[in-house]
This record gives C-alpha cells, sequence and structure tokens, in this order.
C-alpha cells in the first residue's frame, strides 16, 4: 500500500503532479505556447488551457465541458506532465 495524504491506495504508483502556471516556474503565456505547440487534440487544449491558464477547478471544467470530473482530471494531469516534459526538456 501506498500512502498519499494520510490516505491509503491499493496497487497503484502516484507521483506528484503539478497543478497551476506558478508551480511550472514559468508564465501564463509561456504555459499557453506549450499547449498549443504540443497538445494536438482540441479538447485537451481547452481542459490545459481552463486548468493551467484559467486556473479553473475540475470541477468547473466538467460542467464547462460537459465533460465528467473524473475525465477533467485525467486529462488535465496528462497535459500537465507534457507541458512539464517539455518544460524539463525542451528539445
Amino acid at each position: 500500500m501506498i500512502k498519499v495524504a494520510d490516505k491509503y491506495i491499493c496497487n497503484k504508483t502516484i507521483k506528484h503532479r503539478k497543478k497551476h502556471p506558478i508551480e511550472f516556474g514559468i508564465s501564463k503565456p509561456h504555459v499557453n505556447r506549450l499547449i498549443n505547440e504540443w497538445i494536438i487534440n482540441t479538447r485537451d487544449k481547452e481542459v490545459a488551457e481552463l486548468r493551467y491558464c484559467g486556473g479553473k477547478t475540475f470541477e468547473e471544467i466538467a460542467d464547462l465541458m460537459y465533460i465528467s470530473t473524473s475525465t477533467a482530471k485525467r486529462v488535465a494531469y496528462r497535459c500537465g506532465d507534457i507541458i512539464q516534459s517539455h518544460i524539463d526538456d525542451p528539445d
């Protein structure tokens, strides 16, 4: 079992994911440029922009886009990982 924030989760690997541009250490316009450059899917782009540039919660994104909260989280985290990978290794 893995202990995460006083909760136990079985059989899952969890890594810390960053949530806002300030945590990426770059400006919102730079995050927006990375989103437009590296995220291809239109829905994913919109989720990423709402989350990382607009500061919306997962619930707000889900309501605005008519998707589930879990889908909003999954897409945002995946996009955050893509953004972070291009900050860490810009080539």
